[in-house]
């Protein structure tokens, strides 16, 4: 398990069998005060089917995951992948609450298609 500073989320990263999907769990530290029900667990799975799982706070914007998935994923370049739960692309300003996330469900990171 790698861990930082207070304010860095920490890693955990599961070795499944040959055979299963991989698996990397984010867990964000937070205060002490905060209501254990305000935050879900969500996958975000790339293209290759390899999910990383994240617990987030229903009512904070998702720019922080979705920054944290692509600096896992090494991807540098924003505009490079986008994300999408249920058809619909997710805006990093958005919330949980906001695009309707329950615990548990998957958002998709998918190439992105520039066309001219």
């Amino acid at each position: 398990m790698a861990s930082a500073s207070s304010s860095s989320p920490s890693v955990k990263q599961e070795h499944p069998t040959e055979d299963k999907d991989s698996i990397v769990t984010v867990k964000q530290q937070h205060p002490t005060g905060e209501d254990e029900d305000s935050f879900i667990h969500v996958k975000v799975v790339n293209q290759l089917n390899r999910a990383i799982v994240f617990r987030v706070n229903r009512d904070k914007p998702l720019r922080k995951l979705l920054a944290i998935w692509r600096e896992l994923e090494g991807i540098t370049d924003y505009h490079k992948v986008c994300f999408m739960f249920n058809g619909p692309r997710i805006h990093d300003v958005k919330t949980a609450n906001d695009i309707g996330l329950k615990d548990g469900d998957c958002i998709y990171a998918l190439p992105s298609m520039i066309g001219d």
